[in-house]
């Protein structure tokens, strides 16, 4: 099976509506579907292979068989999980495939909280991007997207941030400086899988965001 690594994936953090509805075993129907890590255990490596395309640049291919990789992240109850793929809309072609598109959620994620926190006291991450919405403007600036090591660092982001209403930012290491990933309002995550390291890494990220109370489950 092709390797998933060296790709960028994107996608979304998701819960099921009921309490008896968890990720079910028969999903190992796939055509192929493994463990990546013992490392990361929690994460699947899946394929799905199809005999017509399902997505616009596969259109018009001569391929007998069309190959399309995901990523998902389960949580230990299964009630809850990060589904990504190469190409955000292929999330929801899952979502439908394996008809689970009535019976899940998003997730949401205090986008303003954790910017603005992070900019008044770092932590183990940093800002490397914002994009954020700007007040008081009307239609001659609404949107603002900033870019660099460390924004908090810089005295101009402080200054406008109490003018923005940020929805989508990256999270970078602060001791490496290394982009971990990126998170939006709408439960959105995106992130480079470079080998299982980064799996675990976007775990840790996970975890930060729970723990500091900017990951939030909404009840069903």
């Amino acid at each position: 099976m092709e390797n998933s690594s060296h790709k960028n994936f994107t996608g979304v953090l998701y819960k099921f509506l009921k309490e008896d509805q968890k990720i079910p075993t028969i999903w190992n129907n796939f055509h192929f579907i493994e463990n990546i890590h013992e490392e990361a255990s929690n994460w699947h490596n899946i394929t799905i292979r199809s005999e017509k395309p399902l997505i616009r640049e596969d259109m018009g291919s001569t391929n007998p068989h069309f190959f399309y990789k995901f990523l998902l992240r389960s949580s230990s109850n299964g009630k809850r999980f990060l589904l990504l793929s190469t190409h955000e809309e292929l999330v929801g072609i899952f979502l439908e495939l394996v008809k689970w598109r009535n019976y899940v959620q998003p997730a949401n994620i205090k986008v303003y909280n954790l910017v603005k926190e992070l900019t008044e006291k770092p932590d183990r991450y940093c800002l490397g991007i914002v994009y954020a919405r700007v007040d008081g403007y009307c239609r001659s600036l609404r949107t603002i997207s900033l870019y660099g090591a460390d924004l908090a660092e810089a005295q101009l982001f402080r200054d406008i941030l109490p003018k923005l209403v940020p929805f989508r930012t990256q999270l970078r290491e602060v001791r490496t400086g290394s982009e971990i990933l990126q998170v939006s309002f709408k439960g959105e995550v995106s992130f480079s899988y470079n080998n299982t390291n980064s799996l675990i890494e976007v775990d840790q990220a996970l975890h930060f965001l729970t723990t500091h109370g900017f990951l939030i489950w909404e009840q069903g």
